[in-house]
């Protein structure tokens, strides 16, 4: 039987949009930032070894009520996705035995999803304790909100590469991967029958994948990068056949990554003892940077957009070590806004970069 039957084609339509429309909203926000100031494409990088890149004492001035908003509208847009058979298959199994509600028809299926993200929620928020507790020991970097240590990057993948060789990871994931199973043994009519059922397999679901999530803070919690591999990666292990073992072949790489992870040369304490500008294994390179650059403080870049009326401009701008910020085009504000009328784009010019009150600041900006 079709997953769209010709009678509820429409509106299992309805209810599929609504599902993919919540998770692009959240996919928006998160991309956009989620309150935390900074774009997350700043804070997107590709690294294998996270620890080993630049890092900065500066940090994000956010509070634990964003990080958790933060934590939670970047688990609706993961892990809506896979919820979704399980929502439709529910709506349809309503519609074969007759709702009680014809004028509301998608509710009792709109509350399973409701209740399956109540527990990702939940989760979010002790996710967001965490993080707070691990920036001030040093352990997760303030601004990029990656790892900083290799002993923690290592016991972060071990666990999870051992995990997912547990049975509790096979007990919960068991009964993500096959919906019609776990309606038939977990069935609620009603309404608050689905909010509970949205309960039950959201727990099964954090049950299978909280320790994926747990990388994010390995690799970086607004990577983008590895917010959309681990959002595959959790796809592939619900949607692929059973016998494919997603869940343990990622788990042998995990723990082939926590080795590799120990034994990439590090500082005192597993961090990173002194910035470097040559390139690092896992890492991409960072150009070198002129003596005098670093004694005066300034930044080399080239302005490639100009907005007068804001007091900000856009600059493709070389690295700053002060903010721990790789090469890449990003916008400042300028206090004398007077400078940006004599400048245009393509100018080459020469800065100093700051953070203030959760902005980017250039300062002293002139010709180069």
């Amino acid at each position: 039987m079709s997953l769209f039957g010709s009678g509820a084609r429409a509106e299992r339509l309805v209810l599929l949009g609504a599902m993919a429309l919540t998770a692009a909203l959240a996919w928006a926000y998160v991309w956009q930032g989620a309150g935390m100031g900074m774009s997350a494409l700043d804070m997107t990088r590709w690294s294998l070894f996270p620890h080993l890149q630049r890092d900065t004492a500066a940090g994000m001035d956010t509070g634990w009520l964003a990080v958790s908003s933060m934590w939670f509208v970047m688990m609706v847009a993961m892990m809506t996705p896979s919820a979704v058979p399980l929502v439709l298959l529910h709506d349809r199994v309503l519609r074969h035995h007759g709702h009680k509600m014809p004028h509301r028809p998608h509710l009792p299926s709109l509350f399973l999803l409701m209740g399956y993200l109540a527990v990702w929620l939940g989760f979010s928020v002790a996710a967001a304790a965490v993080q707070k507790a691990l920036e001030p020991a040093g352990l997760l970097s303030g601004m990029m909100l990656w790892s900083r240590s290799a002993a923690f990057s290592a016991t972060i993948l071990a666990m999870a590469g051992l995990y997912q060789f547990s049975p509790w990871k096979q007990a919960c994931l068991s009964q993500c991967q096959a919906p019609a199973r776990f309606l038939s043994r977990h069935w609620r009519a009603g309404t608050l029958g689905g909010f509970l059922l949205g309960l039950r397999h959201g727990a099964f679901c954090v049950g299978c994948c909280w320790l994926l999530m747990a990388l994010l803070l390995v690799f970086g919690v607004m990577n983008l990068l590895w917010i959309a591999a681990l959002t595959l990666l959790v796809l592939a292990e619900k949607l692929l056949p059973p016998r494919w073992r997603v869940h343990k072949v990622s788990g042998g790489l995990l723990l082939v990554w926590a080795a590799a992870t120990m034994a990439m040369p590090t500082g005192a304490n597993g961090q990173v003892s002194a910035p470097s500008t040559s390139a690092m294994p896992g890492t991409a390179s960072v150009p070198a940077k002129p003596a005098a650059t670093a004694i005066a403080g300034f930044v080399f870049g080239k302005v490639v957009s100009i907005e007068p009326g804001d007091g900000t401009l856009v600059i493709d701008h070389e690295d700053i070590p002060n903010l721990g910020m790789s090469p890449m085009a990003m916008e400042f504000q300028v206090k004398d806004r007077g400078v940006l009328a004599r400048l245009k784009p393509g100018d080459a010019v020469r800065f100093r970069a700051t953070r203030e009150a959760g902005q980017y600041v250039a300062t002293d900006l002139g010709p180069r």
